[in-house]
């Protein structure tokens, strides 16, 4: 199967891009204070609003109109490149503005850190659209190759700006490096192609612009649920409590989110075709699988990262507090599940039938929903009420997404496989509930090595999705 086999290869790079992550939040939260963390997780956060909103709804457009083949791909691509450079400008000249304004009236924002966010938001933006590029390709090998080397060269920027400037600003500044060095390595091509500004065709434009600038707002909402919580935490406990959270957060986000994406990431490219060539019904019938091969994994690793987070939290981040970091990562494990599954099987019916508003219209609800639950839970419960509230706002999402996209695209599926896949995923955990005598990274290892061995297992004996029989057919390809 396609999706099968594409989803390995992107699950493959996205595993490996998330271990780095790993090795890079152990090593930033020891080579930075709490509170420089903290400061760095509120960059982060800002980046990405501005990186999302104004250039990640272009990412869409590549992804949809790229593998019609009726698409002129010189046109598309020289069109892209026009609205991409007129947003980079409009960020360079609202950070200018901003820098301006708080310099003149006194503001608490520094000039350098408005910079280095808006650096951070245009690298950031540049490498993704030639990531997704691959994706348009159907190439998820230089995909994962092209992820694994933006988190490595982050990782080792970050360190040396470190240990050569000693100062916030240079960490960001070489993790911006990164992303750029990583996209001049493994997109060239695509970069040359969209720097064809002739190419561009003025109603090519405006169809872009019609159909991305609706996710635009759909993608800000994303992030009011997604970190709108660091940024009022900051406000309201300080820098150190956030980047406590954020730390605990990224852990959650790194061992689920780029395990779940893996799979997601291939499905739309075929969504696509499959939509244009077979309508509905089929394209129903393609989604269903994807979203049981999301819950077949998305399932054990959350509970799984729920019954370890108190010995993974306290080996891996260097801002570990008791009773604190552990609860978060497992509440943001549960919330970032729920998110995978939403952007990565339902949100999907929204974009093929081109019914974006809707998808907006989900996540505007959310956004109000998480900025009023974060109002309430903050100053009661800290940081662990901000995580509860993007669980609950996850949550809603979700919810939302289910009922408005199955108007639209039934995404089809077995009930008995989904009940297979939750006794599995409830016996591994319950094996993983035997403690550990001690906090170590051997332990460790060995806890997580029993679990994948126990689900195997468990799925070789429930059998869903016929997953014997698919093992049999490879096993037989392999060997004739």
């Amino acid at each position: 199967m396609v999706l099968v086999r594409h989803s390995a290869y992107y699950l493959t790079g996205r595993l490996a891009s998330a271990a780095v992550g790993m090795v890079t939040l152990f090593a930033f939260t020891r080579i930075l204070s709490p509170a420089d963390y903290g400061r760095y997780s509120v960059v982060v956060a800002i980046a990405g609003l501005v990186s999302g909103v104004g250039f990640q709804w272009l990412r869409q457009c590549l992804v949809k109109f790229g593998p019609d083949p009726s698409c002129d791909r010189d046109q598309l691509l020289g069109s892209i490149g026009v609205l991409f450079l007129a947003f980079f400008a409009a960020v360079v000249v609202a950070a200018v503005v901003l820098a301006a304004l708080s310099n003149g009236g006194g503001g608490s924002v520094s000039t350098s850190f408005i910079a280095v966010t808006a650096v951070l938001a245009c690298a950031q933006a540049w490498f993704e659209l030639g990531l997704d590029a691959n994706r348009v390709d159907l190439s998820p090998v230089r995909y994962g190759v092209a992820g694994l080397l933006r988190a490595a060269f982050c990782l080792a920027f970050g360190l040396l700006a470190q240990w050569l400037a000693h100062t916030l600003a240079a960490v960001i500044l070489g993790v911006a490096l990164g992303y750029l060095v990583a996209n001049l390595l493994t997109a060239p091509r695509w970069l040359g192609d969209l720097a064809r500004l002739r190419k561009a065709s003025w109603s090519q434009t405006r169809m872009l612009a019609a159909y991305g600038l609706p996710l635009a707002l759909t993608l800000g909402f994303t992030f009011i649920v997604d970190s709108a919580d660091r940024l009022m935490l900051a406000a309201m406990s300080g820098a150190v409590e956030v980047g406590v959270y954020s730390s605990a957060y990224n852990l959650g986000q790194y061992a689920l989110g780029g395990l779940l994406a893996g799979l997601g990431l291939a499905v739309f490219p075929l969504a696509v075709k499959c939509y244009a060539g077979q309508g509905a019904d089929r394209t129903g019938v393609l989604l269903g699988q994807n979203l049981m091969l999301l819950v077949g994994l998305a399932l054990p690793a959350t509970m799984g990262l729920v019954v370890l987070a108190p010995t993974v939290t306290r080996l891996l981040l260097g801002n570990f507090v008791p009773g604190q970091s552990a609860l978060i990562t497992a509440i943001v494990a549960v919330g970032v599940a729920f998110g995978a599954l939403r952007s990565y099987a339902y949100d999907i019916v929204f974009m093929l039938a081109q019914k974006t508003r809707q998808q907006a219209m989900v996540l505007a609800v959310a956004a109000v929903v998480n900025i009023l639950l974060n109002w309430v839970f903050i100053p009661r419960w800290g940081a662990i009420g901000a995580a509860s509230a993007t669980l609950l706002s996850f949550l809603l999402a979700l919810c939302l997404s289910v009922l408005l996209g199955r108007r639209l695209i039934d995404i089809r599926f077995e009930g008995l496989d989904l009940l297979k896949i939750i006794v599995g995923s409830a016996i591994m955990a319950a094996i993983l509930m035997i403690p550990a005598a001690h906090y170590t990274w051997l332990s460790l290892v060995l806890q997580i090595m029993l679990g994948v061995v126990v689900y195997l297992c468990a799925m070789l004996i429930l059998n869903p999705l016929d997953v014997r029989a698919r093992i049999h057919d490879r096993f037989h390809r392999l060997i004739s």
